[in-house]
């Protein structure tokens, strides 16, 4: 007897759909996941979010974390923060910016040797420096080698310029070594006659210039002082100072910039508030910032009372009437390597007067 078989349908495709979390799960997932990549809590429009796409199956747990991992949020609290890639900051640096600053980051405008033997002559002469002066010597070195091939580099097609340093060190009378056609004037906060620093005959002996009397916090002052000296300097030095003054940034930079010739230009550095060993610091719940010295273990006002980062700095520099030339992230006071830029320990600008 024949038998006849007859197959069965085929059933329809099955769709592949995330079950989904439930709501709680997906709200203490995404609390969790949150600060362990983004290094915060969530807003609230990113918790009703991705809750909602985590229990409705649009994102799977594993995909949740992935979004966040691509995010620039992710890159930046994660310590791969690119300042040149950040919409606040990549205006500033247009093609002219960016070869200065690879210029002044190269340091090539002075020799090694050259460098070593005027610092040698200051550092190992056979005289008394000012108290606290040889170690600095040693801690500053390669910041100022960092600034001596900027002068170099800055000032090489000014025939006489007029150089004016604020907050005068040893440092200062290795100028004339280097650049003997260059005119140093310096400026510091007023003292008096026996105080055991830089005094203003200690300074002209040093530099041979002319010494100006600042207050750097006296805002009368600082007028005074724009007016008095407008157009006059092709280079003004502010190092390691702005840190130590308790004044707005916008206060000091405007009359400086207001200081500088046609051609000037204001060569500014100062610590970088999120170099590599204060964030490492923050990690461990350490506070980065100094403790106001107790008593008067502030005689000489080392102190920083503030420390500051790029991103608000060059709308400062703005707001001042200064334009960007050059910026780089120097590792002068870095102790180990820092792979980003942006991590190390100072922040180094060229500034002339104008809008961008």
């Amino acid at each position: 007897m024949k038998r006849f078989f007859t197959s069965k349908p085929t059933p329809p495709p099955v769709t592949e759909v995330n079950a989904g979390c439930s709501s709680s799960e997906a709200e203490a997932l995404v609390g969790i996941v949150y600060p362990l990549l983004l290094k915060r809590s969530p807003d609230h429009q990113g918790l009703v979010d991705y809750s909602h796409k985590l229990t409705q199956g649009l994102l799977t747990p594993l995909e949740f974390m992935q979004e966040l991992m691509a995010s620039e949020e992710c890159r930046q609290a994660q310590g791969g923060y690119d300042y040149l890639a950040d919409e606040g900051v990549s205006g500033y640096f247009n093609a002219e910016v960016s070869a200065l600053s690879a210029e002044l980051e190269a340091c090539t405008k002075l020799g090694s040797k050259d460098y070593e033997t005027a610092w040698q002559a200051v550092f190992n002469a056979d005289r008394a420096l000012i108290i606290g002066q040889q170690e600095y010597g040693r801690q500053h070195k390669q910041r100022f080698w960092e600034l001596a091939n900027a002068m170099g580099l800055l000032l090489q097609h000014t025939l006489a310029p007029q150089v004016l340093e604020f907050g005068v060190s040893e440092f200062s009378g290795l100028y004339g070594k280097l650049f003997p056609h260059m005119q140093f004037h310096t400026s510091d906060r007023p003292t008096s006659d026996d105080y055991i620093g830089f005094t203003e005959a200690v300074c002209k002996k040093l530099v041979g210039g002319d010494h100006l009397p600042l207050d750097l916090t006296d805002t009368q002052a600082l007028n005074d002082f724009s007016q008095q000296q407008s157009g006059r300097f092709d280079l003004i030095l502010l190092t390691e100072v702005l840190e130590h003054l308790c004044i707005h940034p916008v206060d000091i930079l405007r009359p400086l910039i207001q200081a500088l010739s046609s051609q000037g230009q204001l060569y500014l550095t100062t610590p970088n508030f999120f170099s590599l060993e204060n964030r490492q610091l923050m990690r461990r719940w350490h506070n980065p910032q100094e403790v106001y010295p107790a008593a008067d273990g502030n005689w000489d006002a080392h102190h920083h009372h503030r420390e500051y980062c790029l991103t608000e700095l060059l709308p400062f520099i703005e707001q001042a009437g200064g334009c960007l030339k050059g910026f780089y992230y120097s590792s002068c006071w870095d102790q180990l390597p820092c792979d980003n830029p942006a991590e190390r320990s100072n922040m180094v600008f060229v500034i002339s007067a104008g809008s961008r």
